[in-house]
Protein backbone atom coordinates (compact mmCIF):
# COMPACT_ATOMS: atom_id res chain seq x y z
CA UNK A 1 0.00 0.00 0.00
CA UNK A 2 1.20 3.53 -0.61
CA UNK A 3 0.54 6.37 1.76
CA UNK A 4 -0.07 9.82 0.38
CA UNK A 5 0.03 12.95 2.43
CA UNK A 6 2.41 14.98 4.46
CA UNK A 7 4.50 14.29 7.53
CA UNK A 8 1.50 14.38 9.88
CA UNK A 9 -0.22 11.60 7.93
CA UNK A 10 2.82 9.33 7.96
CA UNK A 11 3.43 10.03 11.65
CA UNK A 12 -0.06 8.73 12.47
CA UNK A 13 0.65 5.44 10.68
CA UNK A 14 4.10 5.10 12.29
CA UNK A 15 2.72 5.68 15.80
CA UNK A 16 0.04 3.04 15.17
CA UNK A 17 2.69 0.53 14.01
CA UNK A 18 1.07 0.15 10.58
CA UNK A 19 4.21 0.74 8.49
CA UNK A 20 6.33 -2.29 7.59
CA UNK A 21 8.79 -0.62 5.22
CA UNK A 22 9.46 2.93 4.01
CA UNK A 23 11.23 4.37 1.00
CA UNK A 24 11.95 8.03 1.75
CA UNK A 25 13.14 10.42 -0.94
CA UNK A 26 14.44 13.77 0.25
CA UNK A 27 14.42 16.69 -2.17
CA UNK A 28 16.28 19.80 -1.00
CA UNK A 29 13.63 22.50 -1.40
CA UNK A 30 12.82 25.45 0.80
CA UNK A 31 9.09 26.17 0.75
CA UNK A 32 7.83 27.69 3.97
CA UNK A 33 8.72 26.11 7.31
CA UNK A 34 7.76 22.55 6.36
CA UNK A 35 7.15 19.63 8.71
CA UNK A 36 9.76 17.33 10.24
CA UNK A 37 8.95 13.73 9.35
CA UNK A 38 10.56 12.00 12.33
CA UNK A 39 9.55 14.43 15.10
CA UNK A 40 6.70 13.91 17.59
CA UNK A 41 6.56 10.13 17.22
CA UNK A 42 6.65 9.25 20.95
CA UNK A 43 8.65 6.07 20.35
CA UNK A 44 6.95 5.42 17.01
CA UNK A 45 10.29 4.49 15.42
CA UNK A 46 11.14 1.78 17.96
CA UNK A 47 11.85 -1.44 16.09
CA UNK A 48 12.63 0.22 12.76
CA UNK A 49 16.11 0.29 11.25
CA UNK A 50 17.76 1.88 8.21
CA UNK A 51 18.81 -0.88 5.81
CA UNK A 52 20.07 1.22 2.91
CA UNK A 53 21.20 4.78 2.31
CA UNK A 54 21.91 6.07 -1.17
CA UNK A 55 23.30 9.53 -1.84
CA UNK A 56 24.22 11.47 -4.91
CA UNK A 57 25.69 14.88 -5.64
CA UNK A 58 24.23 17.42 -8.01
CA UNK A 59 26.82 19.52 -9.76
CA UNK A 60 26.21 23.18 -10.44
CA UNK A 61 25.81 24.41 -14.01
Amino acid sequence: MRLGGGAATLQQFLRAGLVDEMHVVIVPMFIGAGERLFDNLSGGLDGYEAVELTTFAVRGS
